[in-house]
């Protein structure tokens, strides 16, 4: 359970329990100004008993504005925390969550070191099968994000954006991963698997546009 997840349940669990607490002073409030009107319409001949009467109806009073007081402080602070709580949920569903977050970092790279590795067996700059073990490497570290799923705190249109970046991802790698020892020196098929690339680009763009993140951010960050 995150954080957010702990605040959320504590401030949904505070409004409930300052909301009941309000009710009953509100029901207190207003039983108590129904006896006071009962008791103020008595009158008594003996003057103990009128003295006695008035006692009770200031006591009575005072009860009553501690309790008027009260449900009014309860149903303020009742609606500051589901306030908060809104502005919270609206806040986070806006916002990466910190496993999808650390899951687009690594994304990040992995495609691209995954392009850079792909170049370098176009070109046949590097042994064969060192560029082969690689690129298995990074196909299967793609292929993994079939597992990943947005978060469900985020809204259901940031879902669908990071889902279908995540699925982009995952079928690159399937597709790498059955063609790895096929890419040193075959130009044509390095070009195919280019073009597919920048098809995750342009999803992983959607993620930094919808999100607003920052791609500068990233140079100045190291390798997850």
């Amino acid at each position: 359970m995150t954080v957010w997840e702990r605040l959320y349940i504590g401030g949904i669990s505070i409004t409930i329990l300052c909301l009941l607490i309000a009710v009953y002073a509100s029901i207190r409030f207003f039983t108590t100004q129904s006896r006071i009107k009962k008791i103020k319409k008595k009158k008594f001949r003996k003057k103990n008993r009128n003295e006695k009467r008035l006692r009770d109806i200031q006591l009575l009073e005072e009860g009553k504005k501690k309790a008027g007081r009260l449900s009014l402080l309860l149903f303020i602070v009742s609606l500051m925390v589901m306030g908060g709580i809104s502005y919270g949920s609206y806040y986070q569903s806006m916002n990466l969550m910190k496993d999808d977050s650390l899951s687009l970092i690594q994304s990040h790279y992995l495609v691209r070191d995954f392009e850079k590795q792909l170049l370098i067996a176009k070109n046949e700059e590097d042994d064969k099968e060192n560029v082969t073990q690689n690129i298995r490497y990074l196909s299967t570290g793609m292929a993994s994000y079939g597992t990943k799923r947005a978060s469900q705190v985020n809204t259901e249109e940031g879902q669908l954006i990071l889902n279908q970046y995540y699925n982009a991802i995952k079928q690159l790698g399937i597709n790498a991963s059955t063609q790895t020892r096929n890419f040193f020196g075959n130009a044509a098929l390095v070009d195919e698997f280019l073009v597919d690339i920048q098809r995750v680009l342009r999803y992983e763009k959607k993620v930094f546009n919808y999100y607003k993140v920052n791609p500068d951010s990233f140079k100045d960050k190291n390798k997850v």
